[in-house]
C-alpha cells in the first residue's frame, strides 16, 4: 500500500518526462506554463481548438498526469516545465 494519491506517478523525474515530448508538444508545454488558453495556443500555432485541446492530452498523458484527479492538468504541467526549464520569457 502507497501513500501516493492515486495518478501521481514519483517513479520518473520531471526533466525525463519533458525530455520525452517532440517539438511541438514542447512549444504547446511551454505556452501552458506562459498561461495561454486553448484558443491563445490555436492562434500561435494556426491550430483548431479540436486539434489544441488534442495536444493538450498527449502532453498530459505523455507526463503521466491524471486528468481527472484532484490537481488542474495544466496547473500540474506548468509546474513541471517550470521544474525543469525556469519559468519562460513572454517573447
Amino acid at each position: 500500500m502507497t501513500d501516493s494519491p492515486d495518478g501521481v506517478r514519483h517513479d520518473r523525474e520531471a526533466t525525463a518526462l519533458v525530455s520525452e515530448l517532440d517539438a511541438k508538444h514542447l512549444e504547446v508545454l511551454r505556452l501552458i506554463a506562459l498561461g495561454y488558453t486553448n484558443e491563445q495556443i490555436g492562434k500561435v500555432k494556426g491550430a483548431s481548438q479540436t486539434t489544441v485541446e488534442r495536444w493538450c492530452a498527449e502532453v498530459f498523458r505523455a507526463l503521466g498526469i491524471d486528468t481527472k484527479g484532484i490537481v488542474n492538468p495544466r496547473v500540474e504541467a506548468a509546474r513541471r516545465y517550470i521544474a525543469v526549464a525556469g519559468i519562460p520569457d513572454r517573447s
